[in-house]
């Protein structure tokens, strides 16, 4: 898909990355905020449990390619009921 047009296709969704790879840096800077866009409904879900789990984590944003009511519509309830208030 997109050979020879987009460099290496670098704007395509890759199912196979987490925060998880991140958890050591948000661990080890409690003071800083980090705010947090992702890709993908199913990454929605993993920044939620993080941002419920971690004070510094913050949902930030919403990717263009997911602008799209419907997907935009669910990620935000999904935040606004999980997430803190106080976030």
């Amino acid at each position: 898909m997109y050979e020879g047009r987009v460099y290496q296709g670098q704007d395509l969704f890759d199912r196979r990355t987490s925060l998880i790879q991140y958890r050591d840096l948000f661990n080890s800077f409690p003071e800083v905020t980090f705010p947090i866009s992702v890709l993908t409904s199913g990454q929605n879900q993993e920044l939620v449990a993080y941002s419920w789990d971690l004070p510094n984590v913050v949902p930030n944003g919403h990717w263009w390619y997911s602008n799209i009511p419907a997907y935009i519509r669910r990620d935000l309830g999904e935040r606004l009921q999980a997430v803190p208030k106080t976030k």
